[in-house]
């Protein structure tokens, strides 16, 4: 008796772990659709003469690119990881001043549009793959002011940490 119900625990241990698997591969594959989407329209954007293939371009497509590949293992642990990492790094601190001062010019609306895009895709894409804690940072938000200021600096870290962006690659300086 005691094997068939340790047999049966084992066998519901596999069945939740391949369901969550399954869930995640699902989840990844509707995200890299949506960031697929949000590249399409930064390069057409670029054709139709509405940006500029500069740096800022080249970096915005490339980063979308890396994200895009990373996201079977980007989890909330990795963020929290360069976040506690980068957290006190004067070069960093200095890329998420240049492009947060890129994105508040007028001129470059389009891209603070596609970035704005980008960062809500993948803050749903983390929150829907780490479901408990997703449903934790929401309480959180709710509780507390400055919670809104670790999706911010989540999406910051995303877009501008070498392990996520290019932005070493085309805009340092």
């Amino acid at each position: 008796m005691i094997y068939i119900l340790l047999s049966t625990v084992i066998l519901a241990g596999y069945c939740d772990r391949a369901a969550r698997k399954s869930r995640i591969e699902m989840l990844s594959i509707e995200t890299r659709f949506r960031l697929f989407g949000i590249r399409d329209e930064l390069r057409n954007a670029a054709i139709d003469g509405r940006l500029e293939r500069d740096n800022w371009f080249e970096y915005f497509d490339t980063t979308l690119t890396k994200i895009i590949d990373l996201l079977p293992i980007l989890s909330v642990w990795q963020i929290a990881t360069m976040l506690f990492h980068y957290r006190n790094d004067r070069t960093s601190e200095r890329h998420i001043q240049e492009l947060t001062s890129f994105l508040d010019q007028d001129e470059n609306e389009e891209f603070r549009r596609l970035y704005s895009r980008f960062a809500k895709v993948v803050g749903a894409f983390l929150i829907r793959r780490h479901r408990i804690m997703g449903t934790l940072l929401r309480v959180i938000g709710k509780a507390a002011d400055g919670a809104s200021n670790v999706k911010q600096d989540a999406t910051q870290i995303v877009a501008t940490a070498p392990e996520t962006s290019t932005f070493l690659t085309y805009c340092e300086g």
